[in-house]
């Protein structure tokens, strides 16, 4: 009993703040005096606090539709500075679904017994002017400066941030902190079983119901923590990361399991434990993984080291995971502001670039990852969309028993599946784009007509992204 109180209290003194402002308890940053300590110790911390997540936890913003249909729901992180820039092609997305529930879990023989009957009738309701509560797939969950206190009402993500919030600086540790932040709050609501991060100037490729389908039906996390040696290198392959420097200063634990993928992830619900609970290795990337700095241990040449690009991929390798990602399959499209594969910041899409060929051609992916079969995934696209039903029309009071057993004989499968081959989303884009990043949308990932009269999904993808840079370099180069 006396050892169980005293790792009980070893976590709480690992929270931070140890209330958040409504109330919120958040298993986050350590105080990093008290939570130093033998390997064991930190063991029965992370024990006591991977188990707290499988305890009812208090949440708000419930859905009552997807509590009664017991809907596994994919939770949506944004990581923005200020507010969402591509928020009116995000309105588009969420909107296709409203009303949406999944076929399986009307057909879930829980619905028909009696006692579930009245909450189910929840999702024939509907919300005239909040587009995110009249959709039950998603949760959406927003991490902007500290100093935004609220988006205005109009906003589609009002209501969507998080109380706890850390000044986010590019290429230091505090990526992951608000990540870690992001995750925490997520996982207080039991029906999320997906996690992804993207960012404020992100928009996506598919529809919203294929999006969801195959994030929950994908069996490895969009993290690649799988080692990638580069014979021709003699080490490890790291993205021009000086790998020597970066990990060798750090525990033997982390430089046998050095890992790099990006900061943009998807994962379930049981890596998302283990990313919020850690403090043990996450500590060695605050001390000494710290961005772009002088190395007064190399003569003042810079060490470069991105935590968001290595902590994530480097902790689940440690802890065994790597066959549980996905070497090379990214989550978003981006490509260097120098180039497909070159520079550090992502390249700033211009709206002329923001075309159907391009639309496409991002679909397919970059050519250094396994490539998209775009053909099928465009394929999957309607026959996943039948995977759905209108819960306003099928649930209401006199329906509910017949559909109970209509759905319940269906066995529907998706036609075309592309997996996690496929980026699901793009980045990144300025605002100035909005008019034509919503026209393209919802011209190629809803297969409407576009302006010019032509089909979207029966365009061939090209092989590549053309940048208006392309034009100017030399044949071949």
């Amino acid at each position: 009993m006396t050892m169980l109180m005293n790792l009980a209290i070893l976590f709480l003194s690992c929270l931070v703040p140890a209330w958040g402002d409504a109330g919120r308890l958040y298993p986050l940053e350590a105080d990093r005096h008290l939570c130093r300590g033998n390997s064991t110790v930190r063991q029965n911390a992370l024990d006591v606090c991977l188990g707290t997540w499988k305890q009812p936890l208090p949440y708000e913003h419930h859905d009552r539709c997807a509590e009664a249909l017991e809907i596994k729901q994919v939770a949506m992180l944004f990581l923005a500075r200020t507010r969402i820039l591509t928020e009116p092609v995000w309105r588009e997305w969420f909107s296709e679904i409203a009303g949406l529930v999944p076929v399986a879990a009307i057909s879930n023989g829980e619905l028909c017994r009696q006692e579930k009957l009245e909450a189910a009738r929840a999702c024939a309701g509907t919300h005239a002017h909040d587009v995110l509560a009249n959709q039950h797939l998603f949760n959406v969950y927003v991490h902007p400066h500290p100093m935004i206190h609220s988006y205005e009402r109009s906003s589609l993500f009002f209501g969507q941030l998080v109380a706890n919030r850390v000044v986010v600086s590019w290429g230091s540790p505090t990526q992951v902190e608000a990540a870690k932040i992001l995750l925490t709050e997520a996982l207080r609501n039991p029906l999320n079983q997906k996690f992804f991060l993207i960012g404020d100037r992100d928009v996506p490729l598919y529809p919203a119901w294929l999006t969801y389908q195959w994030l929950l039906t994908e069996d490895k996390a969009r993290v690649d923590a799988c080692k990638t040696w580069n014979p021709q290198l003699k080490k490890w392959d790291m993205d021009r990361l000086d790998y020597q420097r970066a990990s060798l200063s750090m525990s033997m634990k982390i430089h046998n399991h050095w890992r790099k993928s990006w900061c943009w992830f998807s994962m379930p619900r049981q890596h998302a434990e283990l990313v919020t609970c850690d403090t043990e290795i996450f500590e060695e990337f605050q001390h000494h993984c710290t961005g772009i700095a002088p190395d007064p241990d190399i003569g003042g040449e810079y060490r470069v080291c991105f935590t968001d690009e290595h902590y994530i991929a480097t902790l689940l390798s440690v802890h065994g995971l790597e066959a549980e990602t996905g070497c090379r399959d990214s989550l978003i499209y981006w490509e260097g502001e120098f180039g497909a594969f070159d520079g550090a910041h992502a390249y700033l899409w211009t709206p002329p670039e923001y075309n159907r060929s391009n639309f496409m051609a991002m679909r397919r992916g970059k050519r250094h990852e396994r490539r998209c079969p775009v053909e099928a995934a465009v394929r999957s696209v309607e026959s996943t969309r039948r995977m759905f039903v209108n819960a306003s029309e099928t649930l209401q009071e006199e329906q509910v028993a017949e559909s109970c057993s209509t759905y319940a004989a269906q066995n529907l499968k998706i036609v075309g599946d592309a997996s996690h081959a496929c980026p699901l989303f793009a980045r990144k884009f300025p605002a100035e784009a909005l008019k034509e990043l919503v026209t393209a949308y919802k011209s190629c990932a809803l297969g409407h007509y576009d302006a010019d009269g032509l089909f979207c999904s029966d365009f061939a993808a090209p092989d590549s992204v053309s940048r208006r840079t392309d034009l100017n370099r030399p044949q071949g180069s």
